[in-house]
């Protein structure tokens, strides 16, 4: 059997919250939201925000009537000037982009007449004006009718972005967490994890300055002549490395913006430190009670079963007292400044069996007192400790 055509027509409200429906030749009260199921407002149909993705978009592109197009790509600007733009002006253009909605739908289409928008694969364009002084769109997701506020809003914070250089750019030198900062005498800092120069682990109140340095905002912004006299490269968790040329009056640029950043001489002062102030000054960190035994020279003094009991070999007297200070003094050694290369005159190395894990050795070789305090190398590294480690070590020959 085949049916004929249904006919439904909607009649009227009973309050607010019910509604009549006519099928075919009988009358039907109903929910009030299965009538505008059925007859639905057109404007609630389409698109209401087309750029709500603004803030995730790779690519912003606003083209004016008159004047360079705007474009920014992955949160820098492109055009008119390449650079990194103040977060705030970038934040209120992401912001005035993703609220423009459809208001209502034009009644009368209208041709174009003005700014042209793409953000990704969305497009809009400005037409002549909707009724009641609303603008009318054209693009992606088709024709609407848009409140002139937020129009107005969008193109103020697509100008401020157009605006002088000095006031646009981003003051910060650097907007992101760094996981590799390259220094200026080429050492690499590796931040991904545990602080890390080269095979070492440095300093962590000395890398948080640095970070802290990077991020702070500058005080005033100068145009840039001549040549860097350094450079520090810090990279993102993309891979992503940003180079930052250092220029004299504490001026710091990113490599490829005209424009330079005035720091204070502080911050500065941190962007130009060399490795070797990063190095963590402790040299390794081992609990004293696992030295098994510590040998200087020739002579090996071994732990005994009692605290503070140890022997001697060759037989000989053994200050207990005198060399727990040195196994607690040499168990978590610290740098208090480098030294030059010298060679080492004698010899000092902890066995150290630990609870777990292998046992391993830690030497240092002692080339003497000097005025700042004990000379030592330490894996080829020339470096002063404190006076106590040769003192202890002489009173224990």
């Amino acid at each position: 059997m085949t049916l004929g055509p249904l006919a439904i027509q909607i009649g009227a409200r009973l309050g607010d919250e019910q509604q009549w429906l006519v099928i075919g030749s009988h009358a039907y009260l109903v929910d009030a939201w299965v009538a505008r199921a059925l007859v639905p407002d057109p404007v609630t149909l389409r698109v209401r925000r087309p750029l709500a993705t603004a803030s995730a978009a790779k690519t912003i592109r606003i083209e004016p009537v008159a004047g360079r197009a705007l474009v920014i790509a992955a949160g820098r600007l492109v055009e008119p000037i390449a650079m990194i733009p103040a977060r705030p002006l970038l934040a209120r253009l992401e912001a005035a982009l993703e609220l423009l909605e459809v208001a209502a739908l034009p009644t009368v289409a209208a041709g174009p007449r003005g700014t042209r928008i793409v953000v990704d694969a969305f497009e809009i364009v400005e037409h002549d004006a909707c009724a009641g002084g609303r603008v009318q769109i054209d693009g992606t997701f088709g024709r609407g009718c848009v409140e002139p506020s937020a129009w107005e809003e969008l193109i103020a914070a697509s100008a401020a972005l157009r605006g002088v250089s000095e006031t646009v750019v981003e003051r910060r030198p650097i907007t992101f967490d760094p996981v590799r900062i390259k220094l200026v005498d080429g050492a690499v800092l590796e931040l991904a994890k545990r602080p890390q120069l080269g095979t070492r682990d440095a300093d962590p109140d000395r890398v948080r300055e640095l970070v802290a340095a990077l991020g702070t905002p500058a005080g005033a912004t100068i145009a840039v002549t001549g040549n860097p006299i350094a450079t520090l490269g810090v990279t993102e968790r993309t891979g992503v490395e940003q180079v930052l040329e250092l220029h004299p009056r504490s001026v710091v640029v990113r490599r490829g913006e005209p424009i330079g950043l005035v720091l204070e001489p502080v911050a500065y002062a941190v962007l130009t430190r060399p490795g070797r102030i990063y190095r963590d000054p402790t040299l390794w960190h081992e609990e004293p009670t696992t030295v098994h035994a510590l040998a200087i020279d020739g002579v090996t003094f071994t732990r005994g079963a009692a605290l503070g009991e140890w022997t001697r070999d060759p037989d000989g007297p053994a200050d207990g007292a005198r060399i727990e200070q040195l196994v607690a003094a040499v168990a978590a050694p610290r740098a208090i400044n480098d030294a030059p290369n010298r060679p080492a005159r004698r010899t000092l190395t902890l066995a150290l069996v630990p609870p777990v894990g292998a046992p391993r050795q830690r030497t240092l070789g002692l080339v003497g007192m000097i005025p700042s305090g004990c000379h030592v190398i330490v894996d080829g590294e020339s470096v002063v400790l404190a006076r106590d480690v040769c003192e202890l070590v002489a009173a224990l020959r």
